[in-house]
């Protein structure tokens, strides 16, 4: 009997730890061993063990955003463009060296900014294929660019440029004024509905892009 209760507590010990590796395995970081075995972890976690994000992340992060500004100074009649410049990397690679870092609150609020401004402009779009005003592009256009200049978001991003710009301008001499166009890169990968597909491959991405006019702001 004692025997049997040995080999019965042994047997649920090996299963729990079993049980608690893989699902450790599971919540771990991307690995190179996590990807490997991805199917066999995806299929012994769900339907049963899988957790619902809905309680604690009714919207979870669904893609990766960049917004690139390009200055365009004006001094003495001359024109100087500068090359694009991702806002978004810098802070990605600080927030990898340092836990306490600013940077992931001012990325949160990118993405928050990204995530207003799209979304007006995508209403904006609604709206004029529901008027049939896609025929007449100057009208569609000059409703579009109201309303996302009317978004938090852009104001957002064009109150930093702001700030970027102070920075890019202490390398190179006084403008007399400046304008800076922005573009969104949005690239969104498969949805937990599509796990099945590799969240490696960038062919399974969807891609966006969104580009501003010229504001000034000097």
């Amino acid at each position: 009997m004692k025997n049997l209760q040995k080999l019965v507590g042994g047997l649920v010990a090996g299963l729990l730890f079993f049980h608690f590796l893989i699902i450790g395995l599971q919540l771990l970081p991307n690995n190179p061993l996590k990807h490997q075995y991805k199917r066999e972890l995806s299929g012994y976690m769900n339907p049963f063990f899988g957790q619902s994000w809905k309680l604690f992340a009714p919207n979870p992060i669904s893609g990766n955003i960049s917004i690139l500004l390009q200055f365009r100074d004006y001094r003495n009649g001359r024109v100087t463009e500068s090359k694009w410049l991702d806002i978004c990397e810098p802070m990605v690679e600080e927030r990898k060296v340092s836990f306490w870092s600013p940077s992931q609150r001012i990325l949160k609020s990118f993405t928050s900014s990204v995530s207003n401004l799209m979304e007006n402009r995508k209403d904006a779009l609604e709206y004029v294929a529901k008027k049939n005003l896609a025929q007449d592009t100057l009208k569609s256009g000059r409703i579009i660019k109201q309303v996302t200049e009317l978004s938090p978001g852009h104001r957002a991003i064009l109150s930093y440029a702001k700030f970027v710009h102070a920075a890019y301008a202490s390398r190179v001499p006084r403008a007399d004024s400046t304008v800076v166009c922005y573009r969104i890169l949005e690239a969104k990968f498969p949805r937990f509905s599509k796990r099945e597909l590799d969240y490696f491959d960038l062919a399974n991405y969807t891609y966006n892009q969104h580009m501003s006019a010229d504001y000034r702001i000097l």
